[in-house]
């Protein structure tokens, strides 16, 4: 009956006799101790209670009462509490004080979440990988505190609002509670921005020393504030000073901006640096509505940004300036500035930050106000700049601009040694002439010794390099780029020595030296993340994605993939890594991954190298899902292309003919005459294939692949042909390849009769898809071993009890919901798990049991009584 005093629902009645009979808190606590130790006794006992910060005192009471008589039971209490709330005169600060000094007591502090974690979240919220932008700005505003992160992301799906009712309600809340000069000095370091000192947020107050340290001391008691590093003061969370800043009225808000923005003009010492002045003044005059003083500012804060690799930063104070402009008077004066030069500075930020369209945008501004009669050089210089993000867009307008000018320049201007390397990479990057692009890198090499400039000579030997290697001279190719790194190196040009890495983890690809490839786009990473530089920083990425992916090390492969998602700009390096995604996707045989990541078109990207490689993969992914019509039709115009020598083209050969080699696989076993255009199809791939040469490994597995395929096609079971493609791919050192070609082997080997030789290789390509969790070709190698009636080592159990060891426990739970025809959705929400996991623990079932369908792995798990107890 006392109990009723904790849980009133035990005893309704109990209520009406407690004035009457209060009671003893002592007897209370006696009670409840009873009860925990009486549930102890009948099994362990785990007893939560959450949120402790906001429980009052007698709660708290009974909690340290439970901490020192509780020995022997078997008892595990769980206390939880965010220590921001609890102040300095907190009932909790006595308990954890006294739980700090008993030996059984054990405290976990909780860290926000990282980037990655964040990352997890979000996708577990959305259903998908989130784009950098959100996750950028959840992570700066919720500073990896869960809670404020769902909320965030519920507030813009819901209302499109910055905040959710809900949370602004909870963040002021905490703020009503204080002294009214507390919150008076509240709102004002909300206004100051991400930090503020002490001198300054005492000028823009304007109260006297004592009560500012009275109220500051009240906020940092109160877990509001916090002092750095540094001794400025700064919200204990950015959300917390969003929710006061945005309950400032108007024109408060901008006296308080005005009155930051001059005191720092009167005090710059009031900053830490010149960066932080000019980030400082453009802030507090914009919000202040004073465009004419903001502008300077801004130009400068941008300026500032770009020299210290904040891309991002640097591109909204350029564009925030850009957009100011019109609107004040005599702009140029005022910001020290031409408005060619501000578009320039910001069309080179937004180049680095990855946004390659904007950049072209901000150069064609910037050309139309130059006279190319009067200005020549600069009219060149322009249409070299913007020749450069046209020639990453692989568009061909690059070309165009860029021999435009080459012709407005003297002959011995200086600066025709750049124009002519970025000339001769958009010939052979636009237009796929490797052999033009190599005659003037060679010009473009003499223009810049003649000079004497390093760092364009770097360029050139970059450039000459790729269109050496792409030319057939291989080794040379691959010679010059090492140099021409080296030498870009020393010269300091980060931006050509991690194009240099780009284009040199490409050709070692290429070349089949993955491990090789993978080693250096590791270094080419390291490199861009250092110096900021996000775009390239993807690429380079992209590189070592796709050599991991080639070799077969798939998990390191998806793990650089996912945090590589959530970092790459939008555009062509955010299509690069969801192709990266998708071809993952398609190997572990996650069709639903791959459709919801593959929907990528050359109209959205203006990139031929992604057209390719989108192309391949969704024909791949059609192809998979059995519509092979579709795939068929995903393929024809891009076999038409001139780029065929290239790495991405290469795949395609294979894909078509595969494709070919399906429908007539399917049309024999249906016994239906095949269709017109499929023996015409067949001949235009294979003659296709004949025009390449076989001087890298790669080319050698395609080649032989397709042939091959071309084989199947034809209905002719050629066990050399497969031999010869195991072997190609072997020593081009891509493993899931080989365990295809090893499928196709053994397939042509069982239809000659060859079931030793069939056994020994579906054994291997086995045993190479489980490596891998390659859940498609498992299922075709088991339908296959099925259907030819012949064994595969190391697959289905010969005993019940040899698979119970080789299963975990988990997978057997797994197992049992599988053969009760739960699907993936229905074992992750059964079991607390995701989705994805619950896909992985199947794939690993049916290959240790050596099934080739979820229906065949609970027959063979009731054949072997796997579910006896």
């Amino acid at each position: 009956r006392d109990l009723a005093r904790l849980l009133p629902e035990l005893d309704p009645d109990a209520v009406e006799t407690w004035s009457a009979d209060p009671g003893s808190v002592s007897r209370l606590f006696e009670l409840f101790l009873g009860v925990v130790a009486r549930l102890a006794a009948v099994q362990p006992l785990m007893l939560v209670v959450e949120d402790v910060h906001w429980a009052d005192r007698s709660t708290i009471d009974l909690l340290a009462f439970l901490l020192r008589t509780l020995r022997t039971e078997r008892v595990l209490l769980v206390v939880t509490y965010r220590d921001e709330d609890v102040a300095r005169h907190h009932p909790l600060r006595r308990l954890s004080g006294e739980a700090e000094r008993l030996r059984n007591v054990e405290r976990l502090a909780l860290s926000r979440f990282l980037r990655g974690e964040v990352v997890q979240q979000l996708r577990g919220i959305l259903g998908e990988p989130p784009s950098a932008e959100l996750v950028d700005d959840v992570l700066r505003r919720s500073e990896g505190n869960a809670f404020f992160v769902e909320e965030l992301v519920a507030a813009r799906s819901e209302t499109g609002a910055t905040l959710s009712p809900a949370l602004r309600d909870v963040l002021l809340g905490r703020i009503e509670s204080l002294e009214p000069p507390t919150q008076v000095v509240l709102r004002a370091a909300s206004v100051a921005g991400p930090r503020v000192g002490h001198r300054l947020l005492g000028a823009v107050t304007d109260v006297d020393p004592t009560t500012l340290s009275t109220a500051l001391r009240d906020a940092v008691d109160h877990q509001v504030l916090v002092a750095d590093e540094r001794g400025d003061y700064v919200f204990r969370h950015t959300l917390v000073r969003d929710a006061v800043y945005d309950d400032i009225l108007p024109g408060e808000r901008v006296q308080l901006h005005t009155m930051y923005a001059e005191e720092l003009e009167r005090d710059p010492g009031a900053a830490d640096d010149d960066a932080a002045l000019a980030t400082m003044l453009a802030h507090h005059w914009y919000a202040a509505h004073d465009v004419a003083r903001a502008l300077p500012a801004t130009v400068e804060a941008g300026r500032q940004a770009f020299s210290s690799y904040a891309y991002a930063e640097a591109v909204q104070h350029l564009e925030r300036a850009l957009e100011a402009w019109p609107r004040v008077d005599d702009a140029p004066a005022k910001a020290g500035i031409e408005l060619v030069d501000l578009l320039e500075l910001a069309s080179t930020a937004n180049v680095r930050k990855g946004d390659l369209r904007r950049a072209t945008a901000l150069i064609d501004q910037a050309l139309a106000l130059v006279d190319r009669d009067r200005d020549p050089v600069r009219a060149a210089m322009l249409l070299a700049r913007r020749g450069r993000p046209e020639r990453d867009q692989v568009r061909a307008e690059a070309v165009d601009d860029l021999e435009e000018a080459l012709a407005l320049l003297p002959p011995d201007a200086p600066q025709r040694a750049a124009v002519l390397g970025s000339l001769a990479a958009a010939w052979y990057v636009t237009r796929g002439d490797f052999q033009v692009g190599r005659d003037i890198a060679t010009r473009a090499i003499d223009a810049a010794r003649a000079i004497g400039d390093d760092r364009q000579l770097a360029d050139a030997l970059v450039t000459w390099a790729g269109t050496t290697f792409y030319s057939g001279d291989r080794d040379r190719g691959i010679a010059a780029m090492h140099d021409g790194r080296a030498l870009a190196h020393t010269a300091g040009d980060v931006d050509i020595e991690l194009r240099a890495y780009v284009n040199l983890s490409d050709m070692l690809r290429a070349m089949g030296r993955l491990r090789e490839s993978a080693d250096l786009a590791r270094q080419g990473v390291a490199l861009a993340a250092r110096e900021g530089a996000r775009i390239t920083d993807i690429f380079v990425t992209a590189n070592l994605a796709e050599a991991l992916v080639h070799r077969g090390e798939w998990d390191e492969a998806e793990h650089v993939i996912d945090e590589a998602l959530t970092l790459a700009p939008s555009g062509v390096p955010q299509a690069w890594m969801r192709l990266n995604y998708v071809d993952l996707a398609l190997g572990r045989g996650e069709l639903d991954e791959a459709e919801r990541f593959g929907d990528l078109t050359a109209d959205d990207y203006g990139d031929a190298q992604v057209a390719n490689y989108s192309c391949t993969l969704m024909a791949e992914l059609r192809r998979a899902q059995g519509n092979l019509l579709e795939a068929r039709r995903i393929l024809a115009a891009s076999l038409d292309t001139t780029l065929l020598d290239t790495s991405y083209m290469w795949p395609q050969l294979w894909s078509a003919m595969r494709v070919e080699a399906d429908i007539a696989q399917a049309a024999r076993m249906r016994h239906e005459p095949l269709d017109p255009e499929h023996a015409e199809r067949v001949a235009r791939i294979a003659a296709a294939a004949a025009t390449l040469r076989d001087d890298l490994p790669p080319l050698r597995g395609y080649i032989t692949i397709t042939e091959a395929e071309r084989a199947r096609a034809a209905g002719e079971p050629s066990v050399a042909a497969w031999s010869a493609a195991v072997d190609a791919w072997r020593a081009a050192d891509e493993s899931p390849r080989v365990a295809y070609a090893l499928f196709r082997q053994a397939e042509a080997q069982a239809a000659t009769g060859d079931r030793p030789g069939a056994s020994a290789s579906l054994t291997e390509a086995a045993e190479i898809a489980r490596t891998l969790r390659a859940r498609q070709l498992l299922e075709d190698i088991g339908a296959l071993a099925s259907r030819a009636g012949v064994a595969v080592d190391g697959g289905v159990a010969s005993k019940a009890g040899d698979t119970r060891t080789t299963l975990t426990a988990r997978e057997l739970e797994v197992l049992r919901l599988v053969a009760a025809g739960r699907r993936n959705n229905d074992i992750a929400e059964q079991l607390f798990i995701s989705t994805k996991t619950a896909s992985v623990h199947v794939s690993n079932i049916l290959a240790k049991l050596g099934a080739a369908s979820r229906g065949e792995a609970a027959a063979i798990a009731h054949e072997l009584h796997l579910f006896d107890e």
